[in-house]
């Protein structure tokens, strides 16, 4: 039986697939894959600020070591990596933060 950091290496050529479930996004600067986790809002903890969230996953192959305030692009929105990107094997789940915004 194959652990689950085993089965995210055979997996991750199908998961980071433009054809199948990746898009692309910018990195610095550079062209990478992601997979879309999430997309939701934050309050900043200022009354009627919120902060526009996405949480992607990566491939520890295109980005070693994501850190906090790392540039990306996704989607056309220029984001920023939140604090404490989560490893999991050969793949990163990251938070990316666009600017607060009022409402």
């Amino acid at each position: 039986m194959t652990t689950f950091k085993e089965q995210l290496v055979i997996d991750e050529p199908v998961f980071f697939n433009t054809d199948e479930f990746a898009e692309a996004a910018t990195y610095k600067g550079a062209e990478i894959k992601v997979v879309e986790a999430e997309v939701s809002e934050q309050s900043s903890g200022s009354p009627g600020f919120v902060v526009p969230l996405f949480s992607v996953y990566l491939s520890a192959r295109d980005v070693a070591r994501p850190k906090a305030g790392d540039a990306v692009v996704f989607r056309g929105v220029t984001c920023k990596v939140s604090a404490y990107p989560v490893s999991a094997g050969g793949v990163w789940k990251v938070d990316l933060i666009k600017e607060t915004i009022q409402v």
